[in-house]
């Protein structure tokens, strides 16, 4: 078949110049070779189909790769907007202790440390709780990605066990008309 590919291309080129100009190519070809027009047509069909599944499998390739990139970008953007929430927590969590010590010394009381001591443990509760939840998420979106990732390898493997299956089906049907 590596003879037939100029012949195919000089085909497919000279399409622009009519239906007429393409069909004596192909029968010109054809004769050059010793094939009929129909058994050239039926192999160039045959060798677009099996390219065409093999591209289709590259593309769904290269989405998922896409895909992934985006899911990666995406998940440390999770991870940045769950640490500002864990510093804004504690930055709150600073200033209420902070305020709750201005009034226990303002009222001659002074301090209540059972308190401060509940004060401090909430908030560090909050804050592990805002990472734990970006990690979360974090992990939700990755995963998502691997998912495209693995769907597209795979989409790319069937493709090429398709275009095997066009080829060897075109070269069972050019047996046929021999």
């Amino acid at each position: 078949m590596g003879a037939l590919a100029p012949l195919i291309m000089s085909a497919m080129s000279s399409a622009g110049a009519g239906i007429a100009a393409t069909s004596a190519a192909i029968g010109s070809g054809a004769a050059a070779i010793g094939m009929t027009t129909g058994q050239l047509a039926m192999t160039a069909g045959t060798i677009l189909s099996t390219a065409g599944t093999i591209q289709a499998g590259n593309a769904a390739r290269a989405t998922g790769e896409y895909q992934n990139k985006l899911a990666e970008k995406r998940a440390l953007e999770e991870t940045a907007q769950s640490t500002k929430k864990s510093n804004e927590t504690r930055r709150q969590g600073m200033l209420v202790a902070s305020r709750a010590r201005a009034v226990g010394a303002a009222s001659g009381g002074g301090i209540d440390f059972d308190l401060m001591d509940d004060l401090e443990q909430e908030t560090e509760l909050q804050s592990m709780n805002a990472i734990w939840e970006g990690q979360a998420a974090s992990d939700e979106v990755r995963q998502g990605g691997r998912e495209a990732l693995f769907s597209g390898m795979q989409q790319k493997r069937g493709s090429r066990i398709q275009a095997g299956a066009t080829l060897l089906g075109g070269a069972a049907d050019f047996k046929k008309y021999e």
